[in-house]
């Protein structure tokens, strides 16, 4: 069957004559995935003693913002991990994350797949933030920057790039990412709750094999069981006795007594205690569930009709966004709304926000599209979609309709600013309602135009303000009158942090609060007024009386009003780790779950006052005050120095210096003041240097073909490859200088006659990418030749690049290519032979797509894939022209256990004029390359070129050979320790060693298909005096191999180790070892 499906595969070569993918050296091939630039920023700089702020913002607030958080927090994570960075850092600030997924700043998820060698990452100085709305966020994505600054200068001592180092420390993620998130995020309550939930359903059984975000999760848990058994203090202790020692196991021994099994234990236990503790809030048999999504969709938003009959559902799914609509009689799902793409780029959890319009049978679905918010409403009536743009803010965080239908309210930022602002569908104009830099999210009308609630970390009315300091507090609901001048305000507060409100009926909403003890509380809230005083007017006072609800075990994000007054609609995860959306009863008896009882809460229209706060405060852990402290007698005489005794203690404490000690709950920011904004102006800075061995070329060209087969220009000898790279500090610009010398002697003429020079530069600032590229070769041909030969080529290339999206691309590249066949003068003959010149004009097209995701060295899953068509023609000679097209697609599957199996199908022709030849057989990149001499070449083809195709291990190369191929590669890959071993793996070679099954099978011929008269394998010719014999040798065309290999990572390098046996004309031929370095296949 597999022999029919290639023959097959082969017919279908014919069709592909417009794309374009080039083999030029092997399987060697340029996937990778985009950066798409839909808009286009003027940036400048604030330049601070220790860092620069860098930011397209037009205005300060925000700058002065970051520079405070920067400022305190850089100080305060020196000291916990006693480390003080040297040199500067960078913080890139972006207004959204879709602008910050535009910017070449991000981490390259391009593994190369040119090169032998693992690749260092350039400077690790830089710090990525863009704004959700929160300063609490804010904070913590600066502290976790801030901590990975930190904890790279730790371990390898500079911020610059790390060069070539082959003793680097190699821990496992779990002990290095979860202590950056544990020192960003501290015990937060949405991540504790997640890793309790992980916990529960054993996905941390294996802690060394996890994938990075569950692995990072682990590590947050482990550092927090540490925190608070043994104390932040040791933590540092712990990193720098691992880092002295180059062990994790030592350093977390030595420090705390205990190996990291009996550590990784004890959590273990300390989590199934906290989940027995959390039992006692459940709420059996009261709650129905309503649906699944798909493994892998993270849910955004609950919203449902204003009917209670539909519930619109928005999610996620690497990197596509949905929005699903429920129907709870019939109980079906159905998709109304896709957008975006699939890739494995952190997704914007704030899209898309799905709103119901409380008067028309219309539901708008906020979204982002190429850099742009839209607006997106469908009209169940008529069943149409009208999409309209939003101008005039930068990015959407919460929207909902006012009770007549025909204005939104948004939380919005705008000019730096979370802010209130009040959208007209009709007129499509913008009013604000807040200006200031504290934040707003989630307002809602709760009774007509003019009461607005949202969750704020505000403790004073709505007011414009110029205070660069935001209040770091948790977000709590705040209720205020929109059109009073003083804007009355009834603020209910406390220490716990208020998720989003929602509108039940005119006047009364429902609110929750996330608590420290991993409990959601739902509140009643009902907005009431009663007459104070009448003289010319009637005065009024307003209050509020909340009654809780529920209070449910677990961090609830998402929820909406049920069908009916007594039901809650919940999003949570179920046992399998597949959300999962719930109807949940709220009980009648709310005594059970031991909640506050009712409250009213009262303001008066007298201005500016706030009253009925409600505050839970926590003492803080681990405070105490000096002058306060009374020691135990009996340690003082134990420990009373001898000598002159010291004065005694004052009998009172004067008032001032005990409120000297106390400390404010909210933390006061220091003060930093902000420099003159200076131009960003155009310095380039070393990117990366890197060395590699390998017998690839520096760029990939098809080699000349001379009339006979010449396996030395395919092979070039292994020797180092040097790459040079300097760029701009927003990496929109790159300089590249390559080059690779064989250390090969020819007497009288050069040290090195077989070498490459390559000068690339890159502008990738806008959306469409331009490339140029001058590259030079030289190579002489010498042995058992008559005539000893020296080969240049010189190519002058340019490239566009124009990305659809994150994931595909098409890449246009006209070039000039100048050959040169010189005669080395030894003899007088040599001096008669003339120099050969070949020109060619080039014009290639390729389109490539890649959704891959890099799992490790030499680990991928999805699949990608390229198409592609060139043609050459030399100006100056007429009847020259050459086509070449194919296509590459590899696919990777997760097979469990960190397994991977690695297909991959690869097709090629050529056709007009000239021909270009496809040797195939053996490895690319081997470190002793065998041509085979004995399978013929087609004589009635016009050759000019020629390539080799790979991998078809158990054969030589020239084990077939045509101007057409077809191939199919399989590996099963194991990376054998990570999937035995259950502890952390120290040695780089030990834990990228793989093991591997593959099987190989290809083709190659002229003509139609293999079996045409015009492959020359069919038939040999010999010729005795005036005798010919014509021998039909009838062998068939396809080859296959089967065999074993490892793979090793030595030196930076892979080393690939196979032993295959061929399979030709159906019998088994003896098997044979390749040895090669290269990534893939």
């Amino acid at each position: 069957m597999l022999r029919y499906f290639v023959y097959a595969l082969i017919f279908a070569i014919e069709a592909v004559t417009s794309v374009h993918s080039q083999f030029y050296y092997g399987l060697v091939q340029q996937f990778g995935k985009n950066r798409v630039q839909y808009n286009q920023f003027e940036w400048g700089f604030y330049r601070f003693d220790r860092f620069d702020i860098y930011t397209y913002a037009d205005n300060t607030l925000y700058p002065q913002a970051v520079a405070n958080l920067v400022f305190r927090n850089l100080k305060e994570l020196e000291v916990i991990l006693e480390v003080n960075l040297e040199g500067r850092f960078q913080v890139i600030l972006f207004n959204t994350h879709g602008d910050r997924l535009q910017s070449n700043l991000n981490p390259d998820i391009n593994q190369p797949a040119n090169s032998t060698r693992v690749i260092l990452q350039g400077r690790q100085s830089t710090l990525l933030l863009h704004f959700t709305g929160s300063y609490q966020t804010l904070e913590q994505e600066i502290r976790a920057g801030l901590a990975r600054l930190l904890l790279h200068f730790q371990m390898f001592g500079d911020l610059q790039p790390a060069g070539i180092d082959l003793m680097r420390i190699h821990f496992p993620d779990w002990f290095t990412e979860g202590l950056i998130s544990y020192l960003a995020y501290g015990n937060d309550e949405r991540i504790s709750w997640q890793i309790l939930e992980l916990h529960s359903r054993n996905a941390f059984r294996r802690i060394n094999t996890l994938d990075a975000d569950l692995a990072r999760l682990a590590g947050h848990g482990l550092w927090s069981y540490i925190g608070l058994n043994y104390g932040r203090g040791v933590i540092k202790n712990i990193l720098f006795t691992s880092l002295i020692h180059r062990s994790l196991d030592y350093g977390i021994e030595y420090v705390l007594g205990i190996s990291t099994k009996e550590l990784i234990k004890r959590w273990k236990l300390s989590n199934d205690k906290w989940l027995n503790d959390l039992q006692n809030y459940s709420l059996p048999n009261q709650s129905i569930a309503l649906l699944k999504l798909h493994s892998h969709h993270s849910i955004t938003a609950l919203d449902p009709n204003p009917s209670l009959n539909q519930l619109a559902i928005a999610s996620v799914k690497r990197g596509k966004r949905y929005v699903h609509l429920y129907t709870f009689k019939t109980g079906k799902k159905k998709r109304l709304y896709t957008s975006g793409h699939r890739s494995y780029e952190p997704p914007d959890h704030q899209l898309p926000i799905p709103v119901w319009n409380p008067s028309l049978p219309i539901l708008l679905i906020i979204d982002e599209k190429n850099g742009f918010i839209r607006l997106n409403f469908y009209d169940f009536e008529e069943k149409k979609w009208t999409k309209k743009p939003l101008y005039g803010v930068t990015k959407i965080f919460s929207a909902s309709y006012s009770p007549d239908g025909q204005k939104l309210l948004l939380s919005a930022m705008k000019d730096g600013r979370t802010d209130i602002l009040e959208y007209d569908i009709r007129n499509t104009s913008l009013k604000n309602i807040t200006s200031d830099i504290h934040t707003d999210l989630y307002p809602i009308y709760i009774s007509g135009n003019d009461w607005i609630a949202v969750s704020t970390n505000r403790t004073q009315p709505p007011q414009p303000s110029k205070e660069p300091h935001p209040e770091l507090r948790p977000e709590n609901l705040q209720i205020f009158h929109r059109k009073q001048e003083d804007k009355t305000t009834l603020l209910l507060a406390s220490d716990n942090k208020s998720g989003r409100p929602h509108k039940l009926k005119r006047g009364t909403l429902i609110y929750s609060e996330w608590s420290q003890n991993l409990s959601t509380t739902f509140t009643l809230a009902t907005l009431d007024s009663a007459v104070t005083r009448v003289d010319t007017a009637i005065h009024y006072r307003y209050y509020t009386n909340t009654t809780p609800l529920a209070e449910l075990p677990g961090i609830i994000s998402h929820y909406a009003p049920g069908p009916d007054s007594s039901t809650l609609i919940l999003s949570i995860t179920d046992r399998k780790g597949r959300p999962q959306i719930i109807l949940q009863t709220i009980p009648d008896n709310t005594s059970k779950t031991n909640l506050q009882p009712f409250k009213t809460h009262q303001l008066s229209d007298t201005p500016q006052t706030i009253t009925g706060i409600r505050s839970k405060v926590r003492t803080p852990l681990y405070e105490f005050y000096i002058d306060d402290y009374e020691f135990d007698p009996r340690l003082i005489d134990k420990y009373r120095p001898t000598g002159k005794s010291r004065p005694a203690a004052p009998t009172q404490l004067q008032a001032p210096s005990i409120l000297s000690k106390i400390q404010p709950l909210a933390r006061k920011q220091e003060d930093v003041k902000l420099p003159p904004r200076r131009p960003y102006l155009l310095s380039f800075y070393r990117d990366h240097l890197s060395f590699n061995l390998d017998n690839a070329f520096l760029i990939p060209q098809y080699q000349p073909f001379t009339g006979r087969p010449q396996p030395h220009l395919l092979n070039p000898q292994i020797n180092a490859m040097t790459r040079i790279t300097v760029a701009d500090v927003l990496k929109d610009y790159k300089l590249l200088l390559g080059f690779r010398a064989e250390l090969n002697p020819l007497a009288g003429r050069s040290l090195s006659p077989n070498h490459e020079l390559l000068l690339w530069f890159g502008n990738h600032k806008k959306r469409w990418k331009h490339e140029y590229t001058l590259y030079r070769r030289s190579m002489v041909v010498t042995g058992n030749q008559p005539v000893w030969l020296r080969y240049l080529t010189h190519e002058g290339q340019y490239k566009a690049i124009f990305p659809i999206d994150e994931v595909r691309s098409i890449h246009l590249s006209p070039s000039y290519r100048l050959d040169t066949r010189i005669a080395l003068a030894r003899e007088a003959n040599s001096l008669q032979q003339p120099t050969e010149y070949q020109h060619f004009a080039i014009l290639r097209a390729s389109f490539v797509h890649d959704e891959s995701l890099s799992r490790g060295i030499n680990l991928w899953t999805g699949f990608r894939y390229k198409i592609f068509s060139e043609y050459y023609r030399n100006p100056l000679r007429t009847g020259s022209g050459l086509f070449t097209a194919g296509l590459d697609f590899r696919h990777y599957l997760p097979t469990g256990r960190s397994a991977i199996w690695a297909n991959r199908l690869a097709l090629g022709t050529s056709f007009g004029p000239e021909r270009l030849l496809h040797f195939l057989g053996g490895v690319d990149n081997n470190f002793t390359p065998k041509f085979d001499e004995n399978t013929p070449i087609a004589t009635t083809q016009q050759y000019i070129f020629q390539t080799l195709v790979t991998n078809m291990r158990g054969f030589f190369q020239n084990a077939r050979n045509g101007n057409n191929f077809a191939l199919i590669n399989s590996e099963l890959r194991l990376p054998i320790f990570r999937m035995l071993l259950q502890r952390p793996i120290r040695n780089n070679f030990i834990s990228n060693f793989q093991l591997l099954l593959f099987s190989d099978v290809g083709t190659a011929w002229n003509g139609i298909s293999p079996l045409s008269p015009e492959n020359a394998i069919n038939t040999t010719i010999i010729d005795q005096g005036n005798l010919r014999i014509i021998i039909d040798s009838r062998k068939d065309p396809l080859i296959a191999s089967i065999g074993a290999g490892m793979r090793l990572v030595l030196f930076g390098h892979i080393v690939r180790i196979d032993y295959a046996r061929g399979i030709e004309d159906y019998t088994l031929l003896p098997g044979m070892f390749h040895i090669s370095i290269g990534f893939d296949f």
